[in-house]
């Protein structure tokens, strides 16, 4: 973060206590929550950050909108970097290289992990080969072996230096890592491990993982806006001298004390020329935005002669041509940007809060060269819009999901499908391994036939590892590319669907739409003439009825 943390002392200080509770070898979980661009990741930064400079061990992931179906995504990204996967090393390149440097961690931790080393592919996105044990797991007991032995290596790991684990923008967790998650939560409560949730504040009622309530060492904690005395220090530390009076106010009325919002409107003032620095050292508002308030009487004189906003004033009925949302801010700025970088950070979006060079080359329209997208990036991130995530594997990401958001809405329907579109052929290339993105891509690319692959891809590996309720959305998007399709293109594809959405909505209590989908299964087995797919339609309708008690009707169907 490029200002310090400003007006957060009371907050730092509960993380420290549940922090010290950690070094004492009490498992704790932190529930961190706050509106857009309240803070909370600057807060857990800082959390991070403390606990290294205290010898503990510390590693995040984020989730993302475009991973909500790709099983352990931010799970992935903190074993990654616990154990140091992804740091280059002479051996093996690529996956080979990772799965190496992994199985001589596990053998080097304990020999008797090593019958479930396979799991570990499930977890990792690794092309792991499954042994005799690991091959015979059905999904349920598979995913339980998997999160049993997640949970041990963390405690491996823990007993060798206290571990700080933050998962940020929680409300887009996966399925999968939210069940490897609460058991973690639960099974780690008696190590020195921290588990630090950050995620906006729930809308409608509906929780974050509500099952961690339950839990004794849960600790929840509502980020509120900064007060004004706070935001006077973030805006001296930014600019380098105080704010005057009339223009903290101005900041403090159009933001309400969000800290985003803040910096975001004073890059925009300072890039539009409306803040100035004057011989005194502090920074005032330029004359155009001066005259505009005193024209629409929305200035008084303080008792110390300084010009304040009138109390009360609607600021809403001054024009001031300021953006009167973050989301405008921001936009203001992408507008202000050369018109090739606009385009980059346009094509970035469109990959997702995270981005690696590579892809984001892919995929560029403009087909730039390496050296001039890597300046276009670097001027992005110099001007707050991106930061640098691993520089040695060229991996940015977007400062703020605001700011990726803001830049994908400005691109036209059409846009947005061709650039899915080169996005999904690019990943094909560089990340074939990576279905449930590459559905969502081409499906969004209107790239049919692909998307209904690696729907089905994706359906089938979300199956494998229990996440239920993922493979029954991907199970569905691939039924919806199908119906862009001509059906006797698709039978095959369509009766595989129809009977792995049964089977899916059978083991997660739908039975009616379960029975609905079957049904249709087995119309389609008659169809092409397949007795393997008829007998297994008809066994999952009686397990169905069974399921449900009608053991007669269960009988007909077997």
């Amino acid at each position: 973060f490029s200002v310090p943390l400003e007006g957060r002392a009371a907050e730092l200080a509960q993380l420290s206590q549940a922090f010290d509770q950690t070094l004492a070898g009490r498992g704790q979980v932190i529930r961190l929550s706050g509106t857009a661009g309240v803070g909370k990741s600057h807060l857990a930064a800082e959390l991070l950050k403390r606990a290294r400079d205290l010898g503990a061990q510390a590693a995040s992931g984020a989730c993302q909108s475009t991973t909500e179906r790709t099983a352990y995504a931010p799970w992935r990204e903190v074993f990654n970097e616990m154990l140091r996967l992804n740091e280059s090393a002479a051996g093996e390149p690529g996956a080979a290289g990772v799965i190496a440097r992994l199985q001589a961690f596990v053998a080097g931790a304990n020999p008797d992990w090593l019958v479930r080393f396979p799991l570990l592919g499930d977890l990792l996105q690794l092309p792991i080969q499954d042994n005799a044990t690991t091959a015979a797991f059905e999904p349920q007991l598979r995913q339980g072996a998997l999160f049993d032995l997640a949970v041990e290596i963390l405690r491996h790991q823990a007993r060798l230096r206290p571990l700080v684990l933050w998962l940020d923008d929680a409300q887009w967790m996966d399925e999968a890592s939210q069940g490897l998650t609460l058991a973690a939560a639960r099974a780690l409560a008696d190590a020195p491990v921290l588990l630090l949730l950050s995620h906006r504040t729930a809308q409608g009622g509906a929780a974050v993982l509500p099952a961690l309530a339950a839990l004794p060492h849960l600790h929840v904690l509502e980020i509120a806006e900064l007060d004004r005395d706070a935001i006077a220090a973030l805006l001296a530390r930014k600019l380098g001298g105080p704010p005057a009076p009339l223009a903290l106010s101005l900041i403090m009325a159009e933001t309400q004390g969000n800290p985003y919002f803040v910096e975001e409107l004073v890059d925009s003032l300072l890039e539009a020329g409306h803040l100035f620095q004057r011989p005194a050292g502090d920074w005032a508002l330029a004359e155009t935005l001066f005259l505009a308030l005193q024209q629409a009487n929305a200035l008084v004189r303080s008792a110390d002669g300084h010009w304040q906003l009138a109390p009360n004033v609607s600021l809403s009925a001054v024009d001031l041509g300021l953006p009167d949302s973050i989301q405008g801010v921001v936009l203001s700025r992408i507008d202000r940007l050369p018109s090739p970088h606009q385009v980059t950070l346009k094509v970035a979006s469109v990959v997702g809060r995270s981005f690696a060079l590579d892809l984001l080359a892919r995929s560029h329209p403009a087909s730039p060269e390496p050296a001039a997208l890597a300046d276009e990036v670097n001027l992005l991130t110099a001007r707050d819009f991106t930061i640098a995530e691993a520089a040695l594997r060229e991996r940015f990401a977007f400062k703020h999901t605001v700011t990726r958001d803001v830049a994908y809405e400005t691109l036209l329907e059409d846009q947005r499908r061709q650039l899915h579109s080169a996005v999904g052929r690019a990943l094909e290339q560089l990340a074939p391994e990576a279905v449930s993105q590459l559905a969502y891509h081409l499906q969004a690319g209107a790239e049919w036939a692909r998307a209904l692959h690696y729907h089905l891809a994706a359906g089938q590996q979300a199956q494998r590892l229990f996440a239920n309720y993922e493979g029954i959305e991907h199970f569905r998007q691939a039924l919806a590319c199908a119906g862009q399709l001509p059906a006797e293109d698709t039978a095959l594809q369509r009766q595989l669907i129809h009977s792995s959405l049964g089977e899916l909505l059978a083991t997660t209590g739908q039975y009616d739409a379960a029975l609905d989908h079957l049904r249709r299964a087995l119309e389609l087995a008659h169809e092409l003439d397949s007795a393997d797919a008829q007998a297994r339609a008809c066994r999952w309708i009686a397990y169905v009825h069974e399921f449900r008690g009608e053991y007669a009707e269960a009988l007909r169907w077997i």
